[in-house]
This record gives structure tokens, C-alpha cells and sequence, in this order.
């Protein structure tokens, strides 16, 4: 059986597809307020339009990288039942040179597009999968090859020893909320694997309490302020929005824990909301570790996520 079978987090529901297998983040914890709700979809949306504004005439999106173009904001268009033509093209494309040597700009932008294919309902190639499934994920960041981790098991692939290595790794120096979030999923899915335990051990709420402590999820006034060494970007608001997915509501519930908030969801949203930009042509961004239009992806199916409807 496949550890995605275990993960809280990627619920598993009947498709009409043979696949079977949709990635869909909810969980049984407190939502969203109606109020904040609408707020997020109208962010939602307007991001959307914004990623659309800047596609160039390929269908795709300007690169730092010579002779790639940028196809990671595909992944966070389009919904269930209709992926965007940018997503399907960048699944042919890619699908193209899963027999070529790939770096980790390539392995990276294959991770989004299977994430967005499982989002959307997309059915990309199995040799894409399998060639994902092959490639050398030690080169990513640890939130990097979360990712990846995260979208081969959508799909059914055998991830445990890749969680498994990514657990092993290090601890940095100085830790950030994107790595420990990284290693908290990482060991959450060693614990899957080897226990057959959707239960969070208490490595995994030792992470969790060090992330809540620093990002300091509350009402204003009624918490401390987060962790200025520790700041709040899109990448690290996805993966604890996953991570925060996962846990079961009683944990979240009792206050001794000193785990995230029962209602983590409002208080994530709002401060994701509050960090976005607009330039001068109209366009809303996010600024964080990557390019505006990644970092802005990320924040978009972080969202997503928040909402119950990734």
C-alpha cells in the first residue's frame, strides 16, 4: 500500500479517471469565517488574472533561466475538471524530455505541474511520474523536495525511502519555517511508512510547536508578535498549510499543546492577504524566497488550501 494512503492530507477520493487518486487538502478543523472567505476568493481570483496578464505569446511565463521558459504559475490556474492549456502544454512539453539529463530547475518545474495536474484533474504522463519518481531530489531545497514528495503521491508513487531521506537530512544551522515545516512532513511520512500510523509522534509536534511559536497564529493583542528572524512567505505558508492540515482537531484544540490555533485558517489567511503587492501595471504579487510569479503560485495554492478547495 502507498504512503499516500496514510497521509492525512492527501484525502483520496473516488475519480471518474482509472488513476483514481486526488489530491484534495481538507480536513475536519474549524474553516474559514464566511467574511474572510470571501476575501481570500477574491485574492484568489485577482492573482489568478494577474498570472494571466503576464503570460507571454508562448503560453508561459519569462525565466531567470536562458532558453526555459517559466511554466510553475500553471500550476496554481485552472480547477477541478479544467486544467489550463498552459498546464496541459507544459505537461506535453515536459513529458517530452523525461529521457534527457534534467537539473533541479527542470525537476522542479515537473513537481508543479503533476501537483497542478492532481489539483485540476489533469492526467500527465506516467513516464513523467516515474521519471520524477527517478530523479535526484537531493539537489532541492528541503521544502523543494517537499513538494515534489508531495505531488508524486498524488499520484501513487512509492515515496518512502524519498521521505525517508529527506527526514535524515541535517538540521540547518539556522532553521527556517520552510525547512522545519519540510522535516515535519518528512517525518510525519517516515512514521506513516514504517508504523502504519496517521498520528503525529512527538518529533513532529516538537516541529509543530517550534513553527507555532514563531509564527505566533492569533488575534492581535492576544498573542506575542511573531518572530521577526522567522518571516511569513509563500513558501513556508504552504507547506505548514499542509503540515496544519494534517493534525487531528483535538490536538489543535487543547491549548496545552501549544500547537497551532483551532481556527490557524483565518489567522494564515489574513496574514497572507496582508503581505501581497501591487506593482504599477495593476498586477498582485507576492514577494518571498523565489521569482514574484513563483512566490505568487505558492501563495495562490496556499490559499487554496486555507479555503478547503485546493
Amino acid at each position: 500500500m502507498k504512503f499516500s494512503t496514510f497521509l492525512p492530507l492527501l484525502c483520496l477520493a473516488t475519480a471518474t479517471s482509472a488513476r483514481g487518486d486526488l489530491l484534495v487538502v481538507r480536513s475536519d478543523q474549524a474553516g474559514l469565517p464566511e467574511s474572510i472567505g470571501r476575501e481570500t476568493w477574491a485574492v484568489i481570483d485577482r492573482s489568478c488574472d494577474s498570472l494571466l496578464e503576464a503570460q507571454t505569446p508562448d503560453g508561459f511565463w519569462a525565466s531567470r533561466e536562458p532558453g526555459m521558459p517559466d511554466t510553475i504559475p500553471a500550476t496554481a490556474l485552472g480547477e477541478r475538471g479544467y486544467p489550463d492549456a498552459a498546464l496541459l502544454q507544459t505537461l506535453e512539453m515536459l513529458a517530452g524530455e523525461a529521457t534527457r539529463p534534467w537539473d533541479a530547475a527542470r525537476i522542479r518545474q515537473t513537481a508543479y505541474a503533476l501537483l497542478g495536474a492532481a489539483r485540476t484533474g489533469a492526467e500527465p504522463p506516467r513516464a513523467l511520474i516515474e521519471r520524477l519518481a527517478r530523479a535526484r531530489l537531493d539537489t532541492l531545497s528541503a521544502a523543494d523536495c517537499a513538494l515534489a514528495l508531495l505531488a508524486l503521491d498524488a499520484f501513487g508513487a512509492d515515496t518512502a525511502a524519498l521521505w525517508d531521506r529527506l527526514a535524515e537530512r541535517p538540521v540547518l544551522p539556522d532553521p527556517t519555517l520552510s525547512s522545519v515545516a519540510a522535516a515535519a512532513l518528512a517525518r510525519q511520512a517516515r512514521a506513516a511508512a514504517r508504523a502504519r500510523t496517521t498520528a503525529p509522534g512527538p518529533d513532529v509536534l516538537a516541529h509543530v510547536r517550534w513553527l507555532a511559536q514563531r509564527l505566533s497564529l492569533g488575534f492581535t493583542g492576544l498573542v506575542p508578535p511573531p518572530d521577526p528572524a522567522c518571516p511569513l512567505t509563500p513558501e513556508n505558508a504552504f507547506l505548514i498549510s499542509v503540515l496544519a492540515s494534517s493534525l487531528p482537531r483535538h490536538l489543535l484544540a487543547n491549548p496545552d499543546n501549544r500547537l497551532f490555533p483551532y481556527d490557524w485558517r483565518n489567522h494564515l489567511a489574513n496574514r497572507l492577504i496582508s503581505l501581497q503587492q501591487c506593482d504599477d501595471e495593476g498586477r498582485y504579487y507576492w514577494e518571498g524566497e523565489h521569482t514574484r510569479a513563483q512566490n505568487t503560485t505558492l501563495a495562490i495554492l496556499t490559499l487554496r488550501i486555507l479555503s478547503q478547495a485546493f
